[in-house]
């Protein structure tokens, strides 16, 4: 599953990834990718709510570190 956060306003950030979270975990995923692009403030804003779950994360790859592969189990 991903999630795209391109054209999405920062004060609709937290309960847009909260309800993917919530709706990837209800399908029993394992893991996720965040799209966030290059904005760091965006990607700080879905870090601390990756981190309010206490999920593990990984920042991109080699190419493109704009996103964040997030894995749903503790």
């Amino acid at each position: 599953m991903k999630l795209d956060l391109h054209g999405k306003y920062h004060h609709d950030i937290s309960n847009i990834v909260d309800q993917f979270i919530w709706e990837a975990m209800k399908s029993k995923k394992h893991q996720v990718e965040i799209i966030t692009g290059n904005s760091d403030k965006m990607k700080e804003m879905v870090i601390d709510i990756i981190n309010d779950y206490k999920f593990k994360y990984q920042i991109g790859d080699a190419y493109n570190n704009g996103y964040l592969k997030v894995f749903l189990e503790l």
